[in-house]
Order: C-alpha cells, then sequence, then structure tokens
C-alpha cells in the first residue's frame, strides 16, 4: 500500500479520473453484460493499490496481479496521475511439472 504521506493526500486530494482496463477474470459482471473497462475516480496523491481496493473485483490477492500503468509494469505504490491507464491483469499460472503422452 501506499506510504502514510501519499495516503495522507488519498484522503484530502481532488479526484482524478483514471480509465482501467481489466483482463480476463478481473472483468466486473453486470446486467448488462461484462464490463472490460471502467473510468474510476480516485483521490489525488491515490496509488494503484488504492485503486484496486476500490473497484469491485474478484477477491484476488494483490500479488497475483500484474499491475500496468500508462503501459509499463508498475508497482502497487505507484502514483496515479491524471489520464493514467491502468491495466490490470490477473497473473496465470497452472499445467503440470511434469509431461506424459495423456497430458500434451
Amino acid at each position: 500500500m501506499c506510504r502514510l504521506r501519499t495516503w495522507i493526500r488519498c484522503i484530502t486530494g481532488k479526484p482524478v479520473q483514471i480509465l482501467v482496463r481489466l483482463h480476463t477474470t478481473l472483468q466486473i459482471h453486470t446486467p448488462s453484460g461484462l464490463q472490460r473497462q471502467v473510468t474510476a475516480e480516485v483521490p489525488e496523491g491515490a496509488c494503484v493499490s488504492d485503486l484496486v481496493t476500490m473497484l469491485p473485483l474478484p477477491h484476488i490477492p494483490l500479488d497475483e496481479i500484474i499491475l500496468v500503468c500508462n503501459h509499463k509494469v508498475c508497482p502497487p505504490d505507484h502514483p496515479l496521475q491524471p489520464g493514467d491507464i491502468v491495466d490490470l491483469i490477473p497473473a496465470l499460472s497452472g499445467g503440470s511439472q511434469q509431461q506424459t503422452p495423456n497430458n500434451i
């Protein structure tokens, strides 16, 4: 999460609009279908982790989401600026450690 000084700015700052693009399992289910992108309003000084906690996303630990701001991978405490584009991409895993003819 953000450092204390940044968090204090988050509480007192002006709203900032951020475009959030949601990938695969992080898409938001609504009555009209899946939402693949949303515009979020966060307080000035907010960081990416603040944004993630504000969104109605499926429960996935933050360390299992690839955070991308303006096409660059970023840490959770990356500060957001007006007009930023944030991509939230769930990290994929799985598969078998041992390959056999039956599971190839």
